[in-house]
């Protein structure tokens, strides 16, 4: 599944690019874990703006913004909304089979990298092959990463906001 990495833009990113990640991230472990395809590999190292016209032209089948707001600290999904909606409406990206076939995705940078990798894994792995991981549950497996491995006392479904749309 090809699969464009970026992030929500900053105010010195400008309106005809994606920050974008190609390599050397834990952002792009997500998708290489998961057997994905970031368009930007080769195109591009590390990461840095990339042009919606490279973006539109690679046609990416599951869009994958990384958001820093929500996670661990607000329950509020408002942020990561409002992030899902601009990309939504990028001029042009209408044709791209991701925002084409509902296959735009937020997640939190708290819970993707790091130590939870594996969790963030998983989350990226479900909505690039639902078909071979319907029968797993990311937010269970987010449970018991933090009861289990982590000793604590926190439900992911009742606290926190990590992926968006749910």
């Amino acid at each position: 599944v090809r699969v464009l990495m970026e992030r929500e833009r900053s105010a010195d990113t400008g309106p005809t690019a994606r920050w974008a990640y190609a390599s050397g991230t834990g952002f792009t472990d997500l998708v290489d874990l998961a057997g994905g395809i970031n368009i930007a590999s080769g195109h591009m190292e590390g990461n840095k703006d990339l042009e919606t016209e490279f973006v539109i032209d690679k046609d990416p089948q599951v869009i994958i913004g990384l958001s820093y707001k929500g996670g661990y600290k607000s329950s509020d999904p408002e942020s990561m909304k409002a992030y899902y909606d601009e990309i939504m409406e990028i001029e042009g990206f209408g044709n791209i089979s991701a925002v084409r076939d509902g296959r735009v995705h937020i997640i939190s940078g708290d819970f993707s990298i790091g130590p939870q990798l594996v969790v963030g894994a998983l989350t990226v792995a479900k909505w690039l092959y639902p078909e071979q991981f319907q029968d797993y549950d990311p937010v269970q497996v987010h449970r018991e990463f933090l009861s289990d491995l982590m000793k604590l006392d926190y439900d992911p479904t009742q606290k926190g906001a990590f992926v968006y749309p749910e």
